[in-house]
């Protein structure tokens, strides 16, 4: 089986949540689990390395390890609120971090996925305020400066970024089936998955030749759900199932 989760935004062990993902983490570590997508913002923040984030998160990252040194495939996508995560989590705890989109076939599917905040190309700023973050100069600086610095500036950030990120959800839809059909003209696929806008959705789209399949997490402030690929079905599953 695989299993797609994004926007926890988690912030400390106490939340429910934060307990609810580590049961999660548990469960799955069986031999019917394959793979375990991480479509960004996992956490409310992480940056670099630091060991502030790390032992915050410590039993998360303990449980995620876990499922690596098992044989679970563990891809983490990169989102607005999780950031330069390849030293640690692919060099160190050895799953696959991406930046940007992945192609990848599973059980006969060709799959799109990304974090989604790539998809609204009226956000210029935000945009701009993305190339930034991810430019040689910044990536090396997140490494320098203090973690608890960045801890401290990056949490009140990620609040305000959320605000802003909640204001245009009633257009969601539109503005992810525009940019999914100009993807797909790029390279197809069947499925598209993402995360970002915080609005979960499971619906069909057509394109010049065929239906393709538009997934959006949600987020586990609301609707605490996972996406469950297996043997080629696509279905909705409780995080505490």
């Amino acid at each position: 089986m695989h299993y797609f989760v994004s926007d926890l935004h988690l912030r400390d062990r106490e939340q429910e949540k934060y307990q609810l993902f580590l049961r999660f983490l548990r469960r799955i570590q069986s031999k019917d689990t394959k793979s375990l997508f991480l479509l960004g913002d996992i956490f409310d923040l992480w940056v670099a390395d630091h060991k502030c984030f790390i032992e915050t998160y410590q039993e998360i990252v303990d449980e995620i390890k876990n499922l690596v040194v098992s044989g679970v495939e563990v891809y983490y996508f990169e989102g607005n609120h999780d950031l330069y995560l390849k030293r640690f989590w692919q060099e160190t705890l050895g799953c696959k971090v991406y930046i940007n989109e992945l192609y990848i076939d599973l059980d006969g599917l060709t799959f799109r996925l990304e974090h989604g905040d790539l998809a609204n190309p009226d956000d210029k700023a935000y945009l701009r305020y993305r190339a930034a973050l991810r430019s040689k100069f910044l990536t090396w600086l997140a490494y320098k400066v203090p973690g608890k610095l960045v801890q401290d500036l990056g949490l009140k950030a990620s609040t305000e970024s959320r605000k802003t990120s909640s204001d245009n959800r009633n257009n969601i839809e539109s503005i992810l089936d525009t940019y999914v059909l100009k993807k797909y003209q790029e390279k197809s696929f069947d499925i598209f998955i993402s995360g970002h806008f915080h609005v979960r959705f499971d619906k069909e789209i057509v394109s010049s030749d065929k239906p393709i399949r538009n997934i959006n997490l949600g987020w586990w402030n609301e609707e605490r759900m996972v996406l469950v690929v297996n043997k080629g079905e696509i279905s909705w599953q409780a995080a505490d199932k």
